[in-house]
């Protein structure tokens, strides 16, 4: 079986030096491979070769490695049995929340005596001669159970020490390059600042953030999705309704599958079919009071909702400062007449501007015509091409 791209936060633990030694280790110790799995029995990882005892079983679905959902979420390090006295030594992976992502698994060995009655059970439903299974299942390599639970302890104590790590080091450096951003942007370019910084903590297919002023009124928003589809506004319909309500509850919401969700189907005119969502306030400290929302969607189900959604709270919990920076520079510059970067009028200016003008052509009973120009999905317009982009696109229409 191909190994699996790997992606989300298990497959930056596989992917990395740490992790690496961690296998170099156990295999020193017990002659044994350790392969990685998602709980979903997709490997991560190059995966052995089978023996045939493992082949006669798979051939007619009945391996329990990948025909019982629940062989490998496990409370431990453990030997998984697949019949009789052969298994795998199986080690759950945690997120640095202690959830498990996935496992880690040792080629199949025979850690026990064989039962001939057992074997000879399961050959009568697999229709296999008794003999033919009995002797695939004594071909297997035989390790000890003790030994390879010892040197497997080792590797379970390494993987909750490196999730924790890798998890505070991609929040941290996260956070360092958007307190960066915000230092030097101006209100139109900090809330994509804030999306590009949460698609890259979470790996989301698209994202969107809410800011709220001191009113409750919207002060900023910014959508954002790294491949932009024909679905990108039905999209943004969804992420801005879940976000509405996140920042009503003040509470995190997880949608594994949006097929079976009639409010997101709803949303989106059951245009988007599939994916998931995952959203959290944006909390004052000592609990204020929420001032915005942070949502992100997944163009596929997922069950293992607990990843982004612990990445989310460490970002919020973390980031708090920056975001309350942020925002005070986005309601700072929304009362500036001109912008400080380009120095052009600022919409609180246009506004006013329109204001007076329909104003005097009312008492002068004057004819007045005003022209208003919007453009469509602008944060992902100036996400795909800059500001650079922008400007010559106007330049071009004016």
């Amino acid at each position: 079986m191909q190994a699996e791209p790997q992606e989300g936060e298990l497959g930056v633990l596989v992917s990395s030096p740490e992790f690496a030694r961690m296998v170099d280790r156990f295999q020193a110790s017990t002659g044994l491979k350790l392969q990685v799995f998602d709980l979903d029995a997709h490997p991560l990882t190059p995966v052995e070769d089978y023996p045939r005892y493992c082949r006669l079983l798979q051939e007619r679905k009945v391996c329990p490695l990948y025909n019982d959902p629940q062989f490998l979420k496990r409370n431990e390090e453990t030997m998984g049995v697949c019949k009789a006295g052969v298994g795998h030594f199986v080690a759950p992976v945690r997120s640095e929340k202690e959830v498990q992502i996935g496992a880690v698994l040792g080629p199949a060995v025979k850690f026990a005596p064989n039962s001939v009655e057992e074997l000879a059970e399961l050959a009568f439903q697999l229709r296999v001669f008794p003999d033919d299974l009995i002797q695939a299942a004594d071909a297997v390599q035989e390790q000890d159970a003790e030994k390879l639970l010892g040197a497997g302890e080792l590797v379970s104590v390494g993987l909750n020490l490196l999730a924790e790590m890798q998890a505070a080091e991609r929040v941290g450096h996260t956070l360092r390059r958007l307190q960066a951003q915000i230092a030097e942007s101006n209100s139109q370019m900090l809330s994509q600042h804030v999306v590009d910084a949460i698609l890259y903590l979470t790996r989301a297919d698209y994202a969107l953030v809410l800011m709220l002023d001191d009113n409750g009124a919207d002060l900023a928003s910014g959508y954002d999705q790294p491949a932009p589809d024909r679905l990108v506004e039905a999209k943004r319909r969804l992420l801005e309704g879940i976000a509405e309500w996140v920042r009503h509850a003040d509470r995190s919401v997880s949608v594994p599958d949006i097929s079976k969700s009639a409010w997101s189907r709803y949303l989106t005119d059951d245009v988007v079919k599939e994916g998931s969502i995952v959203g959290v306030p944006i909390t004052e400290q000592k609990g204020k009071g929420t001032f915005g929302a942070i949502v992100v969607g997944f163009d596929r189900p997922r069950e293992d909702l607990e990843e982004p959604l612990a990445a989310l709270e460490s970002f919020v919990g973390e980031g708090l400062y920056a975001l309350m920076m942020g925002r005070k520079l986005i309601q700072a510059e929304k009362l500036a007449l001109l912008d400080g970067q380009s120095g052009a009028h600022s919409q609180a200016f246009l506004e006013e501007l329109v204001e007076k003008e329909i104003s005097r052509a009312s008492r002068h009973n004057h004819d007045l015509a005003v022209v208003l120009f919007e453009i469509e999905a602008f944060e992902v317009l100036r996400g795909k091409y800059g500001e650079s982009g922008l400007s010559r696109m106007l330049r071009e229409f004016v």
